[in-house]
């Protein structure tokens, strides 16, 4: 299983937007738009490193033209700030199956994650190599899912990740998300809405 990626510090202007920097850098992992060969642990991520840590969206036709004016235009905290908050917003709305599936894979075991899509394990690794396109129902569970985990790795490693799905949690009535995620799911239903919520809920006090 691949190391999750870690930023150890930010510079300056990223420094003062390190919230809606630190969100988009996990939502990019969790979505496996991490460009390949990208180190896994930024020791000091630049604004030039960043628009790299970027590329790997934008080169799926993900926020092109926000990446190409975070390239040419100001790149100060002003500037920045509404870019990176539109990034966001497009990720959230932009499902990328194949590396989801892929990335998704490298955390959870491969029954666990067929059994959270519904799939069985042999589709989830046609998706994951691109051999095969899911239907739009499973395509929008997979970038659900990466989407919360996500939003789980701003507190947790990938090992904490997988038991967070595992265990009851108070918030969702004593139950186990990953129980909450069972058959053919919608992301707007009521139980996957309340398990997103939670995750979302810790980073959600620190998002700018």
């Amino acid at each position: 299983m691949s190391e999750a990626l870690r930023i150890v510090s930010l510079a300056e202007p990223l420094a003062h937007l390190a919230a809606a920097t630190g969100a988009i850098a996990r939502r990019l992992d969790a979505m496996g738009l991490v460009p390949d060969g990208e180190q896994r642990v930024i020791g000091e991520l630049t604004m030039s490193s960043f628009l790299k840590l970027v590329r790997g969206a934008a080169d799926r036709g993900i926020g092109s033209d926000i990446v190409q004016q975070m390239s040419a235009g100001e790149q100060d905290v002003a500037a920045l700030r509404p870019l990176l908050e539109k990034l966001n917003a497009v990720l959230e709305d932009s499902p990328v199956p194949d590396r989801e599936a892929a990335r998704l894979l490298s955390i959870f075991e491969p029954d666990e994650l067929a059994d959270l899509v519904g799939v069985s394990t042999s589709s989830l690794r046609r998706y994951a190599r691109g051999d095969r396109e899911p239907s739009p129902e499973v395509a929008m569970r997979l970038h659900f899912l990466a989407l919360v985990v996500g939003d789980l790795a701003g507190a947790y490693d990938d090992l904490g990740i997988r038991a967070w799905f595992r265990r009851r949690r108070a918030l969702l009535g004593d139950r186990v998300p990953r129980d909450l995620l069972r058959g053919e799911w919608l992301p707007e239903d009521d139980d996957p809405s309340s398990v997103r919520e939670l995750a979302a809920a810790l980073t959600a006090p620190n998002a700018t």
